[in-house]
């Protein structure tokens, strides 16, 4: 039973903050993840949009271009992306949302991270580490100690100890 729903339509996307349901590309979508009884409409509305957009993110992942131009393509592509948003609606009406991929961004600033943190270790991989990353502007210099350090490291290395 379908109650009279308060709809509002904004960029060609339907929704009903009424059964917090939306119509957005060519399905409807649930969003029943909290009892929202008493909300204000601007507030239901506002999280319907947050929804709609996590669907919409979600399949970034998926490239067009990686779909050929024939009318099975295109579906293939439309049903990979339903596909994707189904699963994504899943989760988050179940509490159990995924966290997004990581960027490469981030990778790279987590690795650097993890590297001087390592660099800061007085061990042969540190002062490896260390001796790379003093050649790139920014990070510490390499000091006559850490050279005396390090072909101790090598020696002791080379003999197997």
């Amino acid at each position: 039973m379908e109650n009279t729903a308060k709809k509002v339509t904004r960029e060609s996307i339907v929704y009903d903050t009424v059964n917090m349901t939306v119509f957005a590309f060519g399905a409807t979508w649930a969003y029943w993840r909290y009892d929202v009884t008493g909300t204000p409409d601007e507030v239901k509305l506002y999280a319907l949009k947050g929804f709609i957009d996590d669907l919409r993110d979600c399949t970034t992942g998926i490239k067009k271009g990686d779909y050929k131009d024939t009318d099975d393509s295109r579906d293939a592509y439309r049903l990979d992306c339903l596909a994707k948003r189904r699963e994504l609606e899943k989760h988050i009406n179940a509490g159990t949302r995924p966290r997004v991929a990581t960027g490469e961004a981030t990778v790279v600033k987590k690795t650097v991270n993890a590297l001087k943190e390592a660099s800061k270790a007085v061990t042969l991989q540190g002062l490896i580490i260390k001796q790379a990353m003093s050649a790139i502007p920014g990070n510490p210099m390499f000091t006559v100690e850490d050279e005396a350090k390090l072909a101790e490291f090598m020696k002791l290395a080379a003999q197997g100890k």
